[in-house]
């Protein structure tokens, strides 16, 4: 029966640790993909569980043995199973009901207090993650930068700033962005490049008041 029971303390413990996962409300959790693999991997291990109790053991030892196994499986992961069931309980919902079809603003709430608290570091992989999870989301990239230069890492600032800029759509943040890039840009002494970016917002917003914004910032870099 060893190795009946080395695969329940594996099904135990792979519960626990999606249980200690999901009070970590890493975003991570969020996506369909990760859900429907851990899923995928409980049943496998339960029908592990299932098939080696039955090989190793006796009928009338084995069935009892391995419900208890099961069940307290459960009991170790209900807390990520409970995450599960309420998280597409909640996309139905959202589905059935056109909430889903809605454009809303997102939000980093743990990346912002994170960052609010000092914890840095934390913050940062946060919107790390944020932006493997969006990779067209320029915001976590913004952000990410702005940390970068609170630290003095100018250089790794500049360059989540590029990265971000191209991912800006609307005329006033995208304007706003390239701006701010363009004074860090010149305080490095990388004028040239300062002044291709404004003459690109210039060109890209031609007929609207950043255009203007950005002729009016060329003329005082000469």
């Amino acid at each position: 029966m060893i190795g009946a029971g080395a695969v329940a303390v594996l099904f135990w413990a792979y519960c626990g640790a999606m249980s200690v996962l999901a009070k970590s409300e890493r975003p991570v959790l969020q996506a369909p993909l990760f859900q429907l693999s851990s899923v995928v991997l409980y049943f496998a291990l339960a029908a592990s569980v299932v098939t080696t109790f039955i090989h190793q053991g006796h009928p009338m030892m084995t069935v009892p043995a391995f419900v208890l196994v099961l069940i307290l499986g459960v009991l170790l992961g209900y807390r990520y199973l409970g995450f599960l069931i309420s998280e597409n309980l909640d996309r139905f919902h959202a589905s059935a009901t056109g909430i889903s079809t809605m454009k809303v603003q997102k939000t980093y709430d743990v990346a912002e207090k994170a960052e609010h608290d000092g914890e840095f570091d934390r913050a940062m992989a946060l919107y790390g993650e944020e932006v493997a999870r969006d990779p067209k989301d320029p915001e976590p990239l913004r952000r990410m930068g702005e940390i970068h230069l609170r630290r003095g890492a100018v250089t790794d600032a500049l360059d989540c700033l590029r990265r971000a800029l191209p991912l800006v759509a609307d005329p006033e943040p995208k304007s706003t962005l390239a701006f701010r890039l363009s004074d860090l840009l010149e305080r490095e002494g990388r004028t040239s490049e300062a002044r291709s970016l404004l003459e690109s917002i210039e060109r890209d917003l031609a007929g609207t008041r950043y255009a203007a914004y950005a002729r009016d910032r060329l003329a005082q870099q000469k």
